[in-house]
């Protein structure tokens, strides 16, 4: 991935990151299989629900924020990726059990792994949210972004779901760019001094951002599956781009290790040390409990996999995130009360930086024809990030939700997710459909 920089005090049309262009063949089969996915996994659930074993409902959901056309925060644009993840799952779970006895055996069982994630391998869903990451802090810090996935090409950048969604299934590559409009990157008065470094840690955060959505996820559905190959291992997004990126001046961590150590963060920090923090987030609960399932799927054939609980507390997670006051390790657990009733927490604080800390408290609730969920994250009262969700049956197969947001962009939470950089607090309020199979 050769990457160049932008100078974010005057924004010239340069490229924020790349990815390398996907062979024509390979493309069409991805359009394919993903578009499958999705549409063909309800059915295919649907068809064969007797035989395929028991598990917690998913969902294909719209929500007003997919069309705010302004760059809406990345916490609703990642229902995008993590529900065609599941559909993947889906899929693969109702193939399993249709052949089932014809993959009896660790080795067919190994191919068909390996081949039902195919899909998210050579998918460019991720991608696209990377790059959303990187495009929607420029736009919240009043940089005019493109948002492009024709590699080499200028082509227009998506702006709302059905751009996003196009930009995962028929593009061959990936860049952001920043727009020379005479405005420059403003970040909020009291962020970190590596104020330079958010737009290029956007993409990593998201990455990340997406595995820790789709784990807690599992946490309060209370089940997830073993075909989930990029779930556990987008908590080492910093870490594989130190090892997979190229060593040039646009490359995204050695951007922010540059920007950390310009403005006197961490004047020692390098891109290997980033690396090495990174790697410590093996040691979390979902990663062991998914490798245990690949395993046991293997052996076995069992699919299922459940949260790691020890007396009903989760077994805490870690993940890491790229701020403009250091990298951070974010933990995050829980406690379920029963299957319908759980509580989150997460502490997330600078380990290379400036000192700074805030913590995050939640919880869940599911009554059967409608289910809420809140969470407030911050440093302290004034600094508070709010979300909120509720939803409910309107019909059978379809539930009614309402979402809200209020982000502050002194925050660390703040900063990856705020509409604009220039105020304290922002809000959002989204309304979403959601078909249930």
């Amino acid at each position: 991935m050769q990457l160049a920089q932008p100078s974010l005090q005057h924004a010239p049309k340069l490229s924020m990151a790349s990815h390398a262009k996907a062979k024509p063949l390979v493309a069409a089969y991805r359009c394919l299989a993903m578009a499958a996915a999705i549409a063909a996994s309800n059915w295919c659930a649907a068809q064969e629900a007797a035989t395929a074993p028991p598990g917690p409902r998913d969902t294909i959901t719209l929500q007003s924020g997919y069309f705010s056309g302004d760059y809406a925060n990345n916490a609703d644009y990642v229902q995008v990726v993590l529900e065609q993840s599941r559909g993947i799952e889906r899929l693969s779970r109702w193939a399993y059990e249709k052949n089932r006895e014809h993959l009896d055996g660790p080795v067919s069982r190994t191919a068909f792994f390996l081949g039902a994630n195919l899909s998210n391998l050579v998918g460019t869903s991720f991608i696209a949210f990377h790059e959303w990451g990187h495009a929607s802090r420029l736009e919240a810090g009043g940089v005019k972004a493109q948002l492009s996935t024709c590699q080499g090409l200028s082509c227009p950048g998506p702006r709302d779901f059905f751009g996003f969604a196009g930009s995962m299934f028929f593009k061959l590559g990936a860049t952001t760019y920043a727009v020379n409009d005479g405005r420059s990157f403003l970040s909020h008065p009291e962020s970190g001094r590596a104020a330079q470094g958010i737009v290029s840690a956007a993409g990593a955060n998201n990455d990340t951002f997406f595995a820790e959505r789709a784990e807690e996820r599992n946490f309060l559905a209370g089940q997830g599956g073993a075909i989930a190959l990029f779930t556990p291992e987008d908590r080492f997004a910093i870490a594989q781009y130190v090892s997979w990126g190229s060593s040039g001046p646009g490359n995204d961590i050695n951007n922010i290790t540059r920007a950390y150590r310009s403005s006197g963060v961490d004047s020692t920090v390098t891109p290997d040390d980033l690396r090495k923090i990174n790697l410590l987030s093996a040691f979390s609960g979902a990663f062991v409990s998914n490798w245990r399932a690949r395993y046991a799927f293997i052996a076995n054939g069992n699919m299922d996999t459940k949260p790691w609980l020890i007396q009903g507390f989760l077994v805490p997670n870690q993940y890491n995130y790229l701020s403009s006051r250091g990298i951070t390790r974010k933990w995050v657990s829980g406690y379920a009360f029963n299957d319908s009733l759980k509580i989150l927490g997460s502490y997330e604080s600078v380990v290379r930086g400036d000192d700074y800390s805030e913590f995050g408290l939640g919880a869940y609730k599911d009554f059967g024809a409608w289910d809420v969920y809140a969470k407030v994250t911050g440093k302290d009262f004034d600094t508070l990030n709010l979300e909120a969700a509720a939803s409910t049956y309107v019909a059978k197969d379809w539930k009614l939700g309402l979402k809200a947001y209020v982000w502050d962009s002194r925050s660390l939470l703040g900063e990856r997710n705020t509409l604009d950089f220039s105020k304290n607090k922002t809000q959002q309020l989204s309304v979403a459909l959601s078909y249930v199979y």
